[in-house]
């Protein structure tokens, strides 16, 4: 049977070398890929130079076409990247198929001098809520240092003098007066690199051109958004003359831009610019960027992990897809030894502000629309509903008084969407809507589309006020630009936007949190000099900056260390102010940085997290030990204080469809301590085994339980915490294919018609019009997955196709839905898989079958693979 159409959106398509089946290709994770590009690492070993290598690998053929993108000889990571012609053409005629990149592909990975081949995979510009750019007064916004101890770190003295904090970014924009207005030794920022320059993007046909200036300078009409530069300021900038100070006002910094003035970077890039930052010795190395992963095995994360390995600390953001569940930790961010940043939002953010003549000495903030709302026209005020009480209010345009006509209303939110209220407003005469929130808070941005009238949104209590005030007259506004804070309603909680682990295999990931979420900072100069961003992007920065600090109070420390220190003495947040319960480990990490407490006291706790992995694989104990660097004994008094659970899925009405936005229970585990209470002498450790009893919830349903293991202080010095979480259930018996929605399926090239039953024909006189595209989504992230050729009686006689690992789940997210992938009627036959010969299929029928492992399933077994198999296809000439 043909089912049609296929409702598909925009369609990822794997990294696959048709038939390169040769066992160093790892062909990797990402649903982004620059064509026949990849990244070549060579053994510790080698010896010679790049260009002789490739050299020595064009020589076998006609034209390969080799072209080197990047060059690594470090310690950490020799090798290159390379551009493969597609149309290469072997000397020697191996085989029928082993023409074009994969010919040339299998005779890199046959030279014993090679151990691993990567794609080149593309990392997305990083996203970041604008929430404001520009200012014309002069803020105080030291507000978030209160929260994480960072003024009071200042006042001691400690500003990151000393210190150099490598970022990896868009470059910045160094001629700013905070960030001391020159480039070199002897400037703030006093070194770094452009590794792509102006016009890069990231496209297959985007060529780097390196320079040795950072600076960007893409002008606002480029529409670059100034990343870099609002990144180094949190961490370092100093600016006297507007009282703006980043958390490490006296540190250096350096810049390796790896983004230019649009568009995107690929691994190979980021992975150079990591190497260089290394080896300019920076102290810390901070990169708010990150693709799509949640695999430890990346080969970027892989290289931050070396570095952390040789003492440098690598502070990376978890990324910004808070909204798409659980299990969505960005690389290089995934790396075992990095730490990796969550967001928290701010206390204050800086809003402009309006007046009411009749409500004196008020500043009332509000936020403009997402459309059409350049600027709110001063006027009357007047409301559009009788009370303050009215949930429907404008959106029923037969109800809105005339009395609105030629003023601004007031429009309580709620019912309908702001579009609706605004259409009807106009329809009435309004020149401007002032919408305020229905359920308290305070000025927020309306989400609009098609308003063509001004619109902007206030918090409930100022719409409160201002309504009591029409009660008694006529009052007029007026509308200003200058900045002034305004309370965040959802100050020290998690942002919603903040990336939620753990990783595929139970790893603690994020690891620490910083302030993200409404950050003002510097901007380039031409996008006026100042604003307000929101991401993990600025909650990085803010841990970078945290650490310069320590450093700069401590001396040298290990990553390990610094990092235990901050997880040691993190403040926890709630999901939600006002309601009991901590939010889960695996949202907020360790909790927020208090810098000075991590410098200060005396207590240090080791490991400094803890994950019970799933109850197939779980952990039965684990020892912590408690260290005293002070001069008196410390006794701690030792419970478990139990966060909320994470609710992954919801079995009953979605399957293993991960929620999105993750969900809450109670579920709780029992904590079990080989000791209530220590003492730790002076200069002394001691060992505290600990063992979790997990919450009896249905193990079908996949609870992640989590909590804090505290160490209450006694007096004068610091309560010290490790957070912890597991998993009930087996990550085993999540499904890998969204069978539930029809995939994996086989289609027609152009994804119109689906085959379920009726043979399918591959015509290899016309592969470009027959080559059948197999559709797969994935609810679970797999290690592996293999494609098997079998013949018509459904033998094993071969592969299809290189084996794909570390394949990140699907999401809901445009371009990430399926992932796809062909076949062209060639294969590498069983027993030649470690040197990936193949050959041309015989006409005949056929079925391919597609193993992806199991979450941490066992690759030598076949009960650990979830498998489907093709409809029929024939193949003929």
């Amino acid at each position: 049977m043909k089912i049609s159409i296929f409702a598909a959106t925009v369609l990822a398509v794997l990294a696959t070398a048709d038939a390169a089946q040769h066992h160093k290709i790892k062909l990797t994770k990402s649903t982004a890929v620059v064509p026949d590009s990849y990244i070549i690492e060579l053994e510790d070993n080698f010896s010679g130079s790049h260009a002789q290598f490739l050299n020595s690998v064009s020589s076998k053929f006609n034209d390969a076409g080799l072209t080197m993108r990047q060059s690594y000889d470090s310690e950490l990571f020799k090798g290159m990247s390379v551009k493969i012609k597609n149309t290469a053409s072997s000397k020697t005629k191996r085989g029928l198929h082993h023409a074009g990149s994969t010919a040339v592909l299998n005779a890199i990975a046959d030279s014993p001098q090679v151990r691993n081949i990567y794609p080149v995979s593309i990392i997305p510009r990083p996203k970041v809520q604008v929430i404001s750019t520009g200012h014309t007064n002069s803020p105080d916004v030291l507000f978030a240092d209160t929260m994480t101890q960072v003024q009071d770190t200042h006042n001691y003295g400690y500003k990151g003098k000393g210190i150099t904090v490598g970022i990896i970014d868009t470059g910045v924009d160094y001629t700013h007066p905070a960030l001391g207005g020159c480039f070199g030794p002897k400037c703030k920022v006093a070194l770094g690199y452009d590794l792509v320059g102006n016009a890069y993007t990231g496209a297959a046909n985007s060529i780097p051109v390196p320079d040795p200036d950072p600076l960007d300078a893409c002008g606002a009409a480029s529409g670059a958004e100034g990343h870099g530069t609002h990144v180094s300021g949190i961490v370092a900038a100093q600016d006297h003359k507007y009282n703006f100070t980043g958390v490490a006002p006296e540190a250096k910094l350096g810049m390796w831009r790896v983004f230019g003035c649009t568009g995107q970077v690929t691994d190979d890039v980021i992975i150079q610019a990591l190497l260089m930052a290394y080896e300019a010795k920076v102290d810390i190395i901070s990169l708010s960027l990150g693709g799509s992963s949640n695999w430890e095995e990346e080969v970027s994360s892989v290289v931050a992990d070396r570095i952390v390995g040789k003492g440098t600390p690598v502070v990376i953001a978890a990324s910004n897809s808070g909204a798409d569940g659980f299990g969505q930790i960005g690389s290089p961010g995934t790396g075992r030894r990095v730490t990796t940043v969550a967001s928290f939002d701010n206390s204050y953010f800086l809003a402009p502000y309006f007046t009411v003549d009749t409500i004196p000495k008020t500043k009332f903030n509000y936020v403009l629309a997402s459309f059409n709302s350049a600027s709110m026209p001063n006027g009357t005020i007047a409301a559009s509903a009788s009370s303050t009480t009215v949930t429907n209010d404008a959106c029923n345009g037969v109800t809105i008084p005339s009395a609105v006509s030629g003023k601004i209303a007031l429009v309580r939110r709620g019912t309908c969407t702001f579009d609706e209220k605004a259409g009807n407003i106009a329809k009435a005469g309004a020149i401007g809507m002032l919408v305020y929130d229905n359920a308290g808070g305070n000025a927020f941005e309306p989400s609009t589309t098609s308003n063509t009238i001004p619109v902007a949104g206030i918090g409930a209590d100022a719409g409160a006020e201002i309504f009591k005030a029409l009660s008694k007259g006529a009052a007029k506004g007026t509308f200003l630009t200058d900045l002034s804070p305004a309370p965040i309603p959802t100050v020290d909680t998690v942002s919603d936007f903040s990336s939620v682990g753990p990783l595929n295999e139970n790893q603690f990931k994020p690891n620490i949190a910083g302030i993200g979420g409404q950050v003002f900072s510097t901007l380039p100069l031409y996008l006026g000099g100042y604003g307000t961003y929101s991401g993990t992007s600025m909650a990085t920065p803010y841990v970078s900056g945290s650490i310069a600090l320590m450093l700069q109070a401590l001396g040298k420390k290990s990553p390990q260390y610094l990092l235990e220190s901050l997880q040691n003495h993190a403040h926890l947040a709630p999901v939600y102010n006002g309601i009991d319960g901590l939010d889960n480990p695996i949202r907020q990490g360790a909790g927020l940085v208090q810098v000075l407490d991590a410098i200060k006291d005396h207590g240090h706790i080791t490991p400094g997290q803890i994950s019970f992995n799933d109850t197939a694989n779980f952990v039965k104990s684990v020892t912590l030990k408690i260290s005293n660097n002070g001069k008196s004994a410390i006794t701690y008094t030792i419970s478990n204080n139990v966060s909320m659970a994470v609710t992954p899925y919801n079995v009953a009405e979605s399957g293993y469809t991960p929620l999105a936005p993750i969900a809450y229970s109670n579920a709780s585990a029992n904590i079990k301590f080989s000791a209530r209470r220590i003492t730790v002498k002076p200069g002394k450790t001691v060992s505290v085994r600990v063992s979790a009893i997990p919450p009896k919830t249905n193990p079908k349903d996949h609870i992640h339980y989590g909590g804090f293991i505290q160490f209450q202080a006694s007096k004068g010095a610091k309560t010290l915490h490790v957070p912890y979480f597991g998993v009930v259930g087996n990550n085993k018996d999540l499904p890998i294919y969204d069978t539930a929605s029809g995939f994996p399926a086989l289609y027609d090239p152009t994804l119109t018609t689906q085959y379920t039953t009726e043979t399918y024909v591959l015509d290899r006189s016309n592969l470009n019009g027959t080559a059948p595209a197999i559709v797969i989504r994935l609810l679970t992230g797999t290690a592996y997955i293999e494609a098997q050729l079998l013949n018509e009686k459904k033998d094993f006689v071969g592969y299809t196709e290189t084996d794909l690992v570390y394949l990140p789940r699907n999401t809901l997210e445009t371009g990430s839905q399926y992932l796809t992938t062909t076949w062209q009627g060639s294969y590498v036959p069983k027993g030649f898989k470690q040197t990936g010969t193949s050959v041309a299929a015989p006409d005949g029928y056929y079925y391919i079958k597609f193993r992806a492992l199991k979450q941490l399933g066992n690759p030598s077994k076949n009960s650990d693979y979830e498998t489907w198999t093709t409809p029929r296809i024939q193949l003929k000439n």
